[in-house]
């Protein structure tokens, strides 16, 4: 979360950024691996769970964060993240006139992030087992 917020200080369209956040895998991977690293030795799948808790918790700060940051601290990132979606979406900004960003469409963000961090703490896992 200090990495984001760091960037939001420095510019807030970074928070609007999906690079940003995929980023933020890396700096998510030493901490997986720190914490799946004597688990997985004995087994991968006490790795993995390890490994994926972490993911869990990190993904769960962020998207908190990231929920509060454009509804309640900064409603402005809303305009921002209009302007990214007209850049890259190729929608209108007419078309996103209503667009919100309640805590249902976070949380099925949130939801969706798990299936990539499932399949990193099994790479991790996978990798500290063969050591």
């Amino acid at each position: 979360m200090v990495l984001y917020h760091i960037a939001y200080l420095i510019n807030p369209t970074w928070m609007v950024n999906s690079t940003l956040k995929l980023a933020s895998v890396v700096v998510y991977i030493p901490f997986m691996g720190k914490a799946a690293s004597k688990p997985a030795l004995v087994d991968v799948k006490k790795g993995i769970q390890a490994a994926f808790i972490v993911f869990i918790v990190a993904n769960a700060v962020y998207y908190l964060y990231y929920f509060l940051q454009i509804n309640v601290f900064d409603t402005n990132l809303l305009t921002l993240l209009k302007e990214e979606m007209v850049r890259f979406g190729g929608v209108t900004m007419e078309e996103l006139e209503d667009f919100e960003v309640p805590a249902i469409r976070v949380f099925s963000l949130f939801m969706r992030s798990l299936i990539g961090g499932f399949i990193l703490s099994s790479i991790i896992a996978v990798i500290l087992n063969r050591r």
